[in-house]
């Protein structure tokens, strides 16, 4: 209001400041809410995907700015109706992009000034959006293909994140829990590298027609000088 004494509009703005503040603080912490996705492999692939896809849309929004920008500095500079001052022009700009509505510009404005806007909405929109469109769909094809791997990488990333921030006491005593410095033994007398976890594989993989057999001819038994070398199968 006009009356409102200096300290009041000081009090006021600064309010105002916090609740922007606090405003990006919750929806920073209701997004860290994704991190739990990971627990579900198809959501895991979806958030990895919605990440990589991101890296594509802000390259394509940068070249966006860019050109607003100078569209924006043009009109102010020719000093248009509705595009007086550069702030003006860029809010205009984007509300014309995005379909936001807004004043009647091809009215009042000379014809340079309405072609330097067509200009600037052909190249946004018809240009530069369609590309982006194209891009997201091709980069999505070519992530979906092995969106199984994408999903365990991006688990086994969250999971390390977080390991970071647990006591180096309570990582050392997982880590000993886990055996890691022993070799994992594939079968009696036939061990194999160590660093890993052993997880044994069901029976019926081997009746299924996806089945490839180990290309490894093992041994097994004790590995002494005095037995003899194996000799492979005549098959």
């Amino acid at each position: 209001p006009a009356g409102d004494p200096p300290e009041s509009l000081d009090m006021m703005e600064s309010f105002y400041w916090q609740f922007v503040v606090q405003t990006f603080t919750a929806i920073m912490m209701w997004l860290q809410l994704m991190q739990g996705l990971v627990l579900n492999k198809s959501l895991a692939a979806l958030t990895y995907s919605v990440a990589e896809l991101f890296g594509d849309v802000t390259r394509n929004l940068v070249v966006i700015a860019i050109i607003l920008t100078s569209i924006a500095a043009g009109l102010t500079s020719l000093q248009e109706p509705y595009f007086e001052n550069f702030g003006e022009s860029t809010i205009l700009l984007i509300k014309l992009v995005l379909g936001l509505g807004g004043p009647p510009v091809g009215d009042v404005m000379n014809p340079l000034g309405f072609g330097i806007v067509v200009f600037y909405v052909v190249i946004t929109e018809i240009g530069l959006l369609s590309i982006l469109i194209a891009q997201l769909a091709l980069s999505y094809e070519n992530l979906s293909v092995d969106k199984a791997g994408y999903a365990r990488m991006n688990k086994a990333y969250v999971c390390v994140e977080g390991e970071s921030l647990l006591p180096r006491y309570y990582r050392r005593q997982f880590y000993n829990l886990c055996n890691f410095d022993k070799a994992i033994p594939f079968d009696s007398g036939d061990y194999g590298p160590s660093g890993g976890i052993q997880v044994r594989e069901p029976a019926y993989i081997r009746a299924t027609s996806k089945y490839v057999p180990d290309r490894i001819l093992r041994a097994v038994g004790e590995a002494s000088k005095a037995d003899p070398w194996p000799q492979p199968s005549q098959e």
